[in-house]
């Protein structure tokens, strides 16, 4: 198993996970869940936003079945835009 700083805070932890391992092309979270075998309501995406008024990234967990509204999430942050990209997902 691959270990990156998610798994091994999971094992200081003593929480019991199952990593899975996905192909190297970019596969939407529901096509992860379809790659898996899983249930999409498992499977999870990282939304990585940034501020149009700072440096610092906004991260989003949300669950394969939903989408992020960036529109609602410039008014929540009360900045001007924010532009948003997946960069992962993952299991839960």
């Amino acid at each position: 198993m691959v270990k990156n700083n998610v798994t091994r805070m999971l094992e200081s932890l003593g929480i019991s996970f199952q990593a899975f391992e996905l192909p190297a092309e970019k596969l939407s979270a529901l096509e992860a869940a379809d790659f898996l075998g899983v249930d999409p309501a498992l499977v999870y995406k990282t939304i990585v936003a940034t501020r149009s008024t700072s440096a610092k990234p906004v991260l989003a967990l949300v669950s394969a079945l939903k989408e992020v509204d960036l529109k609602s999430a410039v008014d929540m942050l009360s900045v001007t835009n924010v532009i948003g990209t997946v960069l992962n997902k993952s299991m839960y």
